[in-house]
């Protein structure tokens, strides 16, 4: 794992001139992997994960129709994210 750390002001004039920024290995590989596999198992990722234009527009009310802090789907995960949300290096930015 890298530990490399970036002052806050160098990630992001790096963000901002190449609209992004590897971090590196900062965190347990095989941790994320482990959570990615069981994401993955909770549904299907693909067309069917999105409401046709049809649908939508049968629907007259669009309010809660987009995922937001009660109901995304990692909720689901809070325990397992905590190798990266109580991170000492992810917290420092």
């Amino acid at each position: 794992m890298s530990t490399e750390k970036i002052s806050n002001k160098e990630l992001e004039r790096k963000f901002i001139e190449d609209g992004s920024y590897i971090f590196g290995e900062v965190l347990d590989a095989d941790r994320a992997d482990e959570l990615y596999k069981e994401i993955l198992k909770t549904r299907k990722f693909d067309s069917s994960l999105f409401m046709s234009e049809e649908y939508y527009l049968k629907n007259k009310n669009h309010l809660s129709t987009n995922p937001n802090a009660k109901t995304t789907l990692l909720n689901r995960f809070e325990k397992e994210l905590e190798f990266f949300s109580k991170d000492e290096y992810i917290q420092g930015f």
